[in-house]
């Protein structure tokens, strides 16, 4: 992200590219363990690092990155891209997350299963 610093405050921008319909905004507090750990198949999110650090576990199924997410930075989950999150700094951090749908309890679209997201990922 980009960070601005003014006279009155500090700035972190993102800007999102026209293919981003922005359906949802929601935050991840209160972490007590990993949380993620799952794939979408038709949803495209971003998560930003508002307050903290932790770790992301992304995957497009060919290969698997572990990044330190600190805080004002962000990371892209466009569908069919495995994330979880881990190792957070502290239980109060506080991680943001656009998303392309509304939220679904049901939970459809979602792989939460990683032997099956590759599966699903290589074909």
């Amino acid at each position: 992200m980009k960070k601005v610093e003014t006279s009155k405050a500090t700035y972190y921008i993102r800007e999102l590219v026209d293919t981003f319909s922005t359906r949802r905004i929601y935050y991840i507090t209160d972490v007590k363990g990993r949380v993620g750990g799952h794939a979408h198949r038709y949803e495209d999110e971003i998560f930003v690092m508002v307050k903290g650090s932790c770790m992301a576990k992304i995957s497009d199924g060919k290969k698997i990155e572990n990044v330190e997410l600190k805080e004002g930075g962000s990371i892209n989950s466009p569908r069919m891209n495995w994330h979880e999150f881990y190792e957070f700094s502290s239980e109060d951090a506080i991680l943001l997350a656009i998303s392309t749908i509304n939220f679904d309890p049901e939970r459809k679209g979602y792989i939460e299963d990683f032997d099956e997201f590759i599966k699903e990922a290589l074909l």
